[in-house]
């Protein structure tokens, strides 16, 4: 798991050899947020797109029980902006 040893940095070098990113994050109301991390979910996924230009696929996965599908996909769109 990268953020339980603070590993993104390391991938920027083979970003362009990237299929997929999978970020797997716990949801607090209809927001995404990382354990154990020295970023939060969205600084990862600005830096991953913006920073590195990855344009391939996401995939997100919420780390325990989803306690409102409405902040699911409040979250899920939240990904866009």
């Amino acid at each position: 798991m990268i953020t339980l040893y603070d590993e993104l940095d390391s991938f920027e070098s083979i970003i362009a050899n990237v299929v997929n990113v999978h970020l797997r994050g716990r949801l607090n109301g209809d927001r995404w947020f990382l354990s154990d991390s020295s970023f939060d979910f969205y600084e990862a996924l600005d830096r991953i797109k913006n920073k590195w230009k990855y344009s391939g696929l996401f995939t997100v996965e919420p780390e325990s029980k989803i306690d409102s599908f409405l902040n699911f996909v409040r979250a899920m769109k939240s990904l866009r902006t």
